[in-house]
This record gives structure tokens, sequence and C-alpha cells, in this order.
């Protein structure tokens, strides 16, 4: 029984949330599973409204600013968040990540199925559908694979039926486009909108990017190609191919006028993997696949309750069934994912990965960096899946290009940010609208703690030099030069917390503030990490000097008379209590500034904190939940948040604020889909199995007492260690730690400490 590593339904997808969805990281599609007329959604990670911006200035941007700081200083907010939004935060909205188009199936001669299965294989990365249908001699088999291979970059489809049958092939888009055949291949053309209004609701002009599709087969049957259309009669065996390609050629280059060639590259992968087997396609995707998933393993138990479909497991979940793999299987689908959205040389996960059918998709399934991006990309250095870092790596090299000119243009300031929305032109002025979201300049430095991160579990000392470095210095420059002095303490001011507000005497409510808990710790753990790179690398002398002078002047944390974690600089009421972000828990996740060891003041004032923030909200919210939660080793609390996250939600309307749960193919539900909740859950897994400290391996630190059993292989800690580990009646009971650089490391497991030497290359093997 796969019941931690397949998902499987005894029906066809109703809808996009029930179908499954398969990708290389470039290419993605959903697959529904249907044996009569089957649509397969697809994605192409490049294709994007829109071109590079031509004129990012905002008139008087750094004198608005400075106004604003002035008046807030004086305890003015309200008016210095009316002139932010008046002249600040007027001008633009980013652009929105396109579909491509669907692939049309219409099977021929297959009636009155039974015995259906369709399922998901998370172990070789397989999409697969089984049934049985009536024919001239009785029940007959059909099977239908498919999957977006890596290697071969193209979209495989494979269909084997033990009676003869045939197979309507077509393609469209939402997209202006054009279809023809040609030599018995199918061709889409076409182009995407250009820049999008400032409303979200429309476009400018249809000047974007050109794309293309080409889709071709091969058969033991007849196959022509009229029309818009490839017709197949008289197969038992059918292999369809698809690739994809579009003109962009980078975030600065205009895809119309310095595009590149769309146009014969796709028609060459699919001519050259027709030219193989359908056999020697599947192995090179499952040996790449397979490459990455088979790193890691982890087990928690397995009962009865995993034997049934998918979808039914969901539903007992909700009903109180102890089904302990399924936590597994939401975990391994996390890691399928990652490896199915982000790979090198791809672009990085937006919102909803690389999968999305609507033309205006919710937030334009961009990139969010108030949270959502980050959260995409939380579990894949622990999961063992470090190659997978590499576009959200490019993606930040961009992002410094175009948030040095936000930087000085805005701000007057050195470095480079990022405001809270970005895009494929990496867009990195804020957003139009209101100072709760679009005033928040901290996006880049919050990306860049993934770069040191990064550094930690690879030790990549090169990687370190070139690229992590320059961009964390970058960050910490603007936040040096943004620096006011406040009572002799240093803060940025003014500052809000992402997308909350709280409540003014005259019971308006107000988003600014002349300091608050986030802007802080981020700038805190952006400078610190500056410091710790500089060191390491040993350079800068007197950057290091005037970061750690920084921090020392750097206003704490503060707790409120109530014993929560002060939020904004003066003590208010919430204007929603319940409030779905959880911002200023920053110090404590992400983060490490905050522990129940060294600061458990601080740690009760998060615990308080979130007792009164609740343990409902929206996806991805509670996908953080469960890391704080972690962080403060409670893993029975923890838990609780997991199983909410995985309370089945139907695709029926939307919840902005709570609501949030599992769709039945086991999408985060914000709702809607967003598939940021599904690496928070898997990140808070991690996170109960071991904490991320630097210099100290810390073991099961809030294991659920319903976990009392179980073992992880392959999982990653910093310091480049490597980790399988066993555990009984809720204790470590082995534990095999290995990695590729010495070093001397507190092993923190059971209760006790010891100190331990860690040789390259020579595992270290432990019973307790």
């Amino acid at each position: 029984m796969n019941s931690s590593s397949q998902l499987w339904y005894k029906s066809p997808a109703r809808r996009w949330t029930e179908a499954f969805p398969i990708g290389n990281g470039s290419q993605g599609a959903m697959v529904f599973g249907k044996l009569d007329e089957e649509i397969l959604d697809l994605n192409l990670d490049t294709l994007w409204s829109g071109r590079p911006y031509e004129n990012q200035s905002i008139p008087d941007s750094k004198q608005t600013h400075d106004q604003a700081q002035a008046l807030s200083m004086k305890g003015e907010y309200k008016k210095a968040e009316q002139l932010l939004e008046e002249k600040l935060l007027y001008e633009r909205n980013g652009q929105t990540y396109l579909p491509l188009g669907k692939i049309r199936m219409q099977f021929d001669n297959l009636h009155l199925m039974q015995d259906y299965r369709r399922e998901l294989d998370l172990e070789c990365g397989i999409h697969s559908v089984k049934a049985r249908f009536t024919g001239k001699n009785g029940l007959f088999l059909v099977e239908y694979k498919a999957f977006v291979s890596y290697p071969d970059n193209c979209l495989v489809l494979h269909i084997k039926s033990e009676e003869k049958t045939g197979l309507k092939l077509s393609l469209d888009s939402q997209l202006t486009h054009a279809v023809y055949a040609k030599e018995g291949m199918l061709f889409m053309n076409g182009q995407c909108p250009g820049m999008m209004n400032s409303d979200r609701d429309g476009f400018l002009d249809e000047n974007g990017m050109f794309f293309a599709a080409v889709m071709g087969a091969k058969s033991d049957g007849n196959i022509k190609g009229i029309g818009g259309r490839i017709l197949i009669d008289n197969a038992k065996e059918i292999m369809v191919i698809l690739s994809a390609e579009d003109s962009f050629n980078g975030f600065q280059n205009d895809p119309l006028t310095n595009g590149k060639d769309y146009k014969n590259p796709p028609a060459e992968r699919v001519q050259k993997a027709l030219k193989k087997d359908y056999a020697q396609l599947y192995y090179a995707h499952t040996e790449d696949y397979a490459s990455l998933f088979s790193r890691m393993e982890l087990n928690i138990g397995e009962t009865e309750a995993g034997a049934f479909p998918t979808d039914q497991r969901l539903i007992n979940h909700d009903a109180g069934a102890w089904d302990p793999s399924l936590y597994t299987l939401l975990f391994n689908y996390a890691r399928y994912l990652i490896i199915s959205a982000s790979r090198p040389g791809t672009q990085c996960m937006n919102l909803q990965g690389i999968w999305n059918d609507h033309l205006f998709a919710p937030w334009c399934s961009n990139y969010t960096v108030n949270i959502n991006t980050e959260m995409n990309y939380w579990p894949v250095l622990a999961a063992n899946l470090c190659e997978c870092d590499e576009p959200l790596i490019q993606m930040l090299k961009e992002l410094s290009v175009t948030g040095r000119q936000a930087a000085q243009e805005l701000y007057g300031a050195p470095g480079w940010i990022c405001h809270h929305n970005s895009d494929l032109w990496r867009q990195a002025f804020p957003a139009k609208g209101l100072a709760q979201w679009g005033f928040w300049y901290n996006g880049g430095a919050w990306l860049s703690r993934h770069l040191f991160d990064h550094y930690l579990y690879t030790m990549d000392e090169a990687f370190l030099k070139e690229t992590a470095y320059p961009i964390i210095r970058g960050c910490a420059e603007f936040y040096l030069h943004m620096f006011v002095e406040d009572e002799g303490r240093l803060i940025l001011a003014p500052s809000t917390s992402p997308e909350n507000a709280y409540i003014l005497e005259n019971g308006s409510p107000c988003s600014l503030s002349k300091a608050t808990a986030m802007t802080q710790s981020i700038a805190r753990e952006t400078l610190e990490n500056a410091a710790k790179t500089a060191r390491i690398l040993n350079v800068d002398a007197e950057f290091i000097k005037a970061c750690e002078d920084a921090i020392q002047k750097m206003r704490p944390l503060t707790i409120g008379s109530d014993g929560r974690l002060m939020e904004w600089y003066d003590e208010r009421p919430d204007y929603d209590p319940k409030h779905r972000h959880v911002s200023h828990l920053y110090a404590l996740h992400p983060a490490h500034e905050i522990s129940p060891e060294k600061t458990p003041a601080l740690a009760e004032a998060c615990k308080k904190t979130l007792e009164v923030r609740g343990d409902d909200g929206t996806g991805w919210s509670l996908g953080w939940k469960i890391n704080f939660w972690a962080r403060l080793e409670d893993g029975n609390h923890a838990l609780r948040l997991l199983d909410r996250q995985l309370r089945f939600v139907s695709d029926e309307g939307y919840n902005y604020q709570n609501g949030g749960g599992t769709y039945l193919n086991l999408f985060d539900a914000h709702p809607p889909f967003q598939i940021d909740g599904n690496f928070g859950a898997a990140s808070g897994i991690l996170e109960m199995l071991v904490k991320p400290v630097s210099g100290e391996i810390h073991l099961l630190p809030a294991l659920p007492e319903k976990w009392a059993r179980g073992y992880v292989r392959g999982l990653k800690a910093p310091g480049n260690v490597e980790i399988d580990m066993k555990w009984k009646n809720g204790k470590v009971t082995y534990a095999k730690l290995s990695t590729g650089f010495g070093g001397d490391y507190v092993l923190n497991a059971n209760g006790m400490k010891r100190k331990i030497h860690l040789e390259a290359a020579r595992p270290v093997e432990i019973t307790f």
C-alpha cells in the first residue's frame, strides 16, 4: 500500500482542483484523467503579460517619503499614510501570469466504463489512468499515462488499449492564437497581451510576447493532420508529444523587438522525442525525477485508513480517522510539487507554482514577496532539494538590478529593495493601492535570507562570495542609509506590518506606524547576515563594524501590557484581532532571534500572540502558524494546525480571510488555490523533526505525541549535515549524521546535549 506516496481516485476529475498537476519547472499541465473527452490545461513558466517597464520613476518620491517620515515621527500616522497613498502608491500594478492553452483529446469507442482508477505516483512522477470498457469481445483494458520530462523538455502522453481505438487531438488557447496542421503535427502560434492596466481588469495593448506550442504523435494506427486537428484511428498504442516556447529573452529585453527564437525549439524537441520509444522517454524522466525525490524518506506510521482513495481519506480525516500516512502524503506531495515546478533554468515558483488556468488569475498568480514567494522555498533545503533553489537565486540576481533603481529613485538610497509584489519583469516599485500592502520595501531583504540559508546548507563558499554576499550587502546598505534615530535608538520610519492595521484614537483604521516589529526584525537579521558573510569571506572590515554598530543601536522588540509581542511602535488595539498575517513574529520564524531557550520572555509573548490570533486562517497562514508552533517546541499545537490545513475545502467560492484547507487534489486552499500553503505545511513538518539552527543539531524539537514512532532518511540541516533518524515512544533511538565538511556540533536529543565532531565523508552513527 503506497498510502504516503500515491494519490488515487475512483473517478475522473470534475474540477480543476481535482485534476493532477504535472510539470518539469518550465512546462506544466493539469490532467483530468477523462477517457472520453480529456482536457489538459497547459502552462509555460515564462508566459506573462507585459514587457520591461520603460519608466519607473515617480515624481518627488523621495520628498514624499521624507515628508511621511517627518509626520510619522510626530505621531501623525494617518496624515503620513494618506500622503504615501496619494503620491507614492498611485502609479502601477505588476503583470499577470497567463495560461498557455489546452489539449483536447476525444477518444473513440470507449463506452460503458468500469473499474476506473487514476493515480499520481509521487515516487516516479507519473500520472496514470486505468479502466475497462465494453468491446466487441467483452471487457478490454485502456491505460493512459502522462508526465512532463525535464531531460527531454516535453509533455508525454501514452495510451495503450487492448482493442483498437481512435483519438482526435486539438489545441486551443484563451490568448490570441492560430492552429494549423503540417506533416502530421499541430502548430499553435500566438501572442500574449501587453501591459495590464493599473486596475487589473484589462490590458492596455496586445503587444506582448509571442509563443508557440507544437504537438505530434506516433502510433501503430493511422495518423493524419487535417485543419487544426490530428486524427488517429485503428490504434492500440498512441504516444503524443507536446513542447512549447515563447519569445521571452530575459527580464530586460523586449520580447517583441529582442525576443528569442520561439518557433524552432519546440518543433525540434517534439521531432527528437518522436524518434524515441516511449520506454526511453519514460525511463529518462523517472531516473531524473527519482534522483531528487528518492533522497529523502519519512515514515510516521500507517493504518488501514490509508487504504481508501485520497478524496475519501480527506473526508475521513475531517471526521476524526487516524491516518498518519496522510501527513506523509501531504509532505511528499510538496516535494513532488517543488521538483515539478522549480528546476535549474526555469522561473521561480509563483503563487500557483506553474499551474494556472485563468486569464486573470487571483492576485495575477505573481510573486507576492511579503510572505508567499518565500514560503514556496522554505522546505527546499531541509528536504534535500538544493538544486531546486536555483530559480529563486536567479530571480534575486535580477531583482537586485531593478531593485537598485527603486532604492535610488524612490528613497535616494544605495543598495536595493523590492516592494510586496513582483513579476517576470522583476518589478521592484510599489504597487498601486493602500499603504498597508504597497508601502513595504522589505521584500528583497527577506528574500536575501534564503541566500544565506543556501550557504549554510551547502557550505558553498564560492556561492557565498560570488552570488550571495553582493545581494545581501546591497540590502544591508539600504537599511544603513534609511535608519533614523528615535530616543537614542535606530528605527525605520515610517513602517507597516504587511496588510494589517490598528485602530486610532478616533476609531479609524491605520496601517502606518513610526516603526514595526517586522521591519525592525528583517533589518536586524539582514545586517547580521551581511556581517557574518563578510567575516566568513574576510572582507570589508569597516562595513562589518557599521552593521554591528547599527544592530546594537536598533530599537529592540517589546512586549505589550497584555503579554503579547508588540506589532506597532505604540500599543494599539487591533483592527482585526484574527488577522491572517502574523508578520511581527518574523523574529521567531523564519529568523532565529527568538527561541524558548535563549529568549524565553519573548517566546512566551509570541505564544500569547498566536493564541489571540487563533488557529484559523487562510491556507498559507495556517502553514506559517505550523512553523511558529514548531519553533515554540509545541508539536501538539503544530499538529492541530496541520489538521486544520488538511480539512477538505470545496472550490465553490473564495474566502480571502479564513477558511483555508485542502482541495481534493491536495492543492492548498487559500481559498482560492495558492501553492504556498503546501510548502508551509511541509516546512512545518520538517521543523517538527529538526530545528535548523547553525552549529546545533536539535532532533525532534516539536514531535507531536501522536507521532510517537517513525523514521526519516536524508533530511538536511545547516552545515551540509544529512540526517537519518529513528524514534520510538517519542524518543530518538538511532541517528546517523554525515557531512561533506568537517565541523563541531552540539547534538540535542532526548533532552540531553552533547558535543560531537563530524569529519568530512565519515558518517557517525549513534544509538540512544
